[in-house]
């Protein structure tokens, strides 16, 4: 009995472990608007597609604590993740919320 329970107690730390090593935690989409432009962010696998001024471009990002940092094009843009589940840190203090 004490061995299946030490089991199940290394298998949840290895599963927390794992999942705060910066995988991709971030699915579907995210909208707002920058001044006038509306601002598009679908996330799909480790995959960023952001579509603003009717151009789709494609790039990856990975997830470190609140931290998200896109590549697009050779450029790095980091974004914050808040508690609500918001994206900040976009010009002109635009927020990104996920659409339902």
């Amino acid at each position: 009995m004490a061995q299946k329970l030490r089991r199940y107690l290394v298998l949840g730390v290895i599963t927390v472990v794992l999942s705060a090593c910066g995988g991709p935690v971030l699915s579907g989409k995210y909208r707002g608007t920058a001044l006038i432009t509306d601002i598009e962010m679908e996330f799909s696998g480790n995959k960023v597609y952001v579509t603003s001024m009717g151009a789709i471009r494609e790039g990856t990002y990975t997830v470190e604590g609140d931290k998200v940092k896109i590549l697009v094009d050779g450029k790095t843009t980091i974004l914050r993740l808040t508690p609500e589940g918001d994206l900040t840190g976009l010009p002109f203090d635009a927020v990104l919320k996920k659409v339902p």
